[in-house]
């Protein structure tokens, strides 16, 4: 079972996948190999969260910022992966967001004039513009100046 960190991502400190120990380094031997990328960028599509993804492949966050300045092939399929969770958190937004009556209207509400529906994460934006703007006075204070 992989420890926990305190934000709730695996860790992945001297834990590999299917729970054998593994050392946190590793050898410059070893280094990025073809399957320890794709590992990490399928924990990385899954997370998120680099130095997690990293951690849990036994690996710190500056090699792997290392290995995707050195190759491109790398650096875009990393881009991959982060558009693969924008995507899927989207569509779990979108799926929340439909589910609830009062957000679905609200997103309809934030609707351009012309009917358009606006992208889900940007009606999310709106809502907590709204949200967390100050107060407007809608009359005068009784202590005057």
């Amino acid at each position: 079972m992989q420890k926990q960190s305190r934000n709730g991502f695996p860790s992945g400190r001297g834990i590999a996948d299917r729970g054998t120990a593994v050392s946190r380094r590793r050898s410059s031997r070893v280094g990025w190999t073809p399957a320890l990328r794709a590992l990490f960028l399928e924990r990385l599509a899954a997370w998120g969260n680099v130095r997690a993804a990293a951690a849990s492949c036994g690996f710190s966050r500056q090699s792997i910022y290392k290995l995707r300045r050195r190759d491109p092939l790398f650096a875009r399929e990393w881009d991959a992966a982060l558009a693969r969770l924008d995507a899927a958190l989207e569509q779990e937004l979108m799926r929340w967001m439909t589910g609830n009556p009062r957000l679905a209207a609200l997103w309809q509400a934030l609707a351009g004039p012309d009917g358009q529906e606006i992208a889900p994460l940007d009606a999310v934006n709106s809502i907590n513009q709204v949200s967390t703007a100050p107060a407007q006075r809608t009359h005068s204070s009784p202590i005057s100046s």
